[in-house]
């Protein structure tokens, strides 16, 4: 993603360096942590297991949103999406998608989003 951003002029990383590696520390954070979680919650067959895997996905979670900035948009960035909202987006769907389920809500149109 860098080389594109950088080659293209896409603006999808912060120009200044300070902010670019507080945006890297997120993605690892969703990479290293968030992500193998929700896998072994989603995947874990015993109740024990499921219940760890979801405390935690939800540890994980909370870690994210300290790392959050305080800003005014939507996005990581503010009004700007950028490559921390590239990483999270396909995530964020699927687990939409798998809460839909959970709770009976027909999500065909969901997961014709998040494959």
């Amino acid at each position: 993603m860098e080389y594109l951003n950088d080659q293209y002029n896409l603006e999808l990383l912060p120009k200044d360096p300070y902010e670019r590696a507080r945006g890297k520390l997120v993605l690892d954070i969703i990479n290293k942590k968030i992500i193998p979680a929700y896998f072994r919650t989603v995947q874990a067959q015993e109740p024990d297991k499921q219940a760890a895997g979801r405390e935690e996905f939800i540890a994980a979670l909370k870690e994210f949103a300290e790392k959050l900035p305080k800003n005014d948009g939507p996005f990581h960035g503010g009004k700007t999406f950028g490559f921390v909202d590239i990483e999270l987006t396909p995530w964020v769907l699927r687990l939409v998608t798998e809460t839909l389920e959970l709770i009976g809500v027909d999500s065909i149109f969901w997961k014709s989003i998040a494959d």
